[in-house]
This record gives C-alpha cells, structure tokens and sequence, in this order.
C-alpha cells in the first residue's frame, strides 16, 4: 500500500496562527498514518516544535522567492479584476 505524501511550505519559522494551525494539522496527519513533511524558509520556533512533534522538518531560505511570488500573484488578480471589468 502506498502512503499518501504531504508537503508543508511556510515561509516563516515565526509561530503565529497560521503555523499553530499547521502543527496541530500535521500532527493528525501523522496520527492518521500519512507521510507530512514540512519546508521552512529559516530557522526559528515553528522548526523546533515541529521536530519535537516529531514531522520532519526542512529549512529552505526563500524570503526573496516568497515576495516575488506574492507580486506575480497580486499582479495576476489585478489583471483578472481589470478584464473582468472590461478595462482593457
């Protein structure tokens, strides 16, 4: 039987809401019998409490990756909401 492979990104290794969310998930995950990875752009307390919990856990440098990938986004819904609009 092949287990199921599931790969976590987050930008930040700050412990905020959204990476309390993704520990407490990843741990069902695992509890579950899936295979949870986790990638972290730096090291920080989201990389600790995760090895603790026992989901292997990756560090990734990406801040700049990260900011141009929000731009080419923004700019993407800026041109849906353009032609929706029939702007151009």
């Amino acid at each position: 039987m092949i287990r199921e492979k599931i790969l976590h990104i987050d930008h930040t290794a700050e412990q905020g809401g959204t990476e309390l969310y993704l520990l407490g998930l990843c741990s069902r995950m695992l509890k579950k019998g899936l295979q949870v990875f986790l990638i972290v752009g730096s090291d920080g307390p989201l990389v600790t409490n995760a090895k603790a919990k026992s989901i292997p856990t990756y560090i990734v440098p990406m801040p700049q990756v990260w900011k141009l990938f929000r731009l080419i986004i923004s700019i993407f819904q800026c041109y849906k909401l353009i032609k929706k609009t029939t702007l151009i």
